[in-house]
């Protein structure tokens, strides 16, 4: 691989790693969110006595579903972003050290 080739694929790297962080740091967020926690019905010998809120059981909000969707989506942002700077990084240090190596 001639250094020109290396260079190339370091900036193209690196853009590419640019506009995936931009991407991720532009994924919005909730700023606040409700959390209701439903038990299973309680139940006794004469049958379900009803549901109540206790501090054990499953959490939902739609707030909560949606900050755990963008933090997904920023992570995988995230991920393809330190790919291609790692590929950036390699390409430009191939690229510095291929004519000491070549020649």
């Amino acid at each position: 691989m001639t250094a020109n080739f290396l260079e190339i694929i370091s900036a193209i790297s690196a853009v590419l790693a640019a506009i995936l962080w931009i991407a991720s740091s532009l994924v919005r967020t909730p700023r606040d969110f409700m959390v209701q926690v439903i038990s299973a019905p309680l139940f006794e010998a004469k049958g379900a006595i009803g549901t109540s809120v206790v501090s054990e059981g499953y959490g939902t909000s739609r707030e909560l579903e949606l900050l755990g969707s963008a933090l997904i989506r920023q992570s995988r942002f995230n991920a393809g972003a330190a790919v291609f700077a790692a590929i950036a990084a390699a390409s430009h240090a191939a690229a510095v050290l291929a004519p000491h190596v070549v020649n």
